[in-house]
């Protein structure tokens, strides 16, 4: 599911520049975004937050990782 997932955003990254070229920073930023939501959701995380210089992360009751 991850490797699918990661393959169909590149697939669209790689439609973006084929259509506008080269995609500004913002865009790949995005991409990478989904990328780590897509592997931080196949974790069990619930949610990623940022506080200051603090990322305080989640988890789900249900986790598949090991507290």
């Amino acid at each position: 599911m991850v490797d699918r997932m990661d393959r169909e955003i590149g697939r669209i990254v790689d439609e973006v520049r084929d259509r506008y070229g080269p995609p500004p920073v913002p865009v790949l930023n995005l991409a990478d975004f989904s990328r780590i939501r897509v592997l931080a959701d196949g974790l069990g995380v619930e949610t990623i937050d940022r506080a200051d210089s603090t990322v305080v992360i989640k988890f789900r009751q249900k986790s598949k990782v090991d507290l």
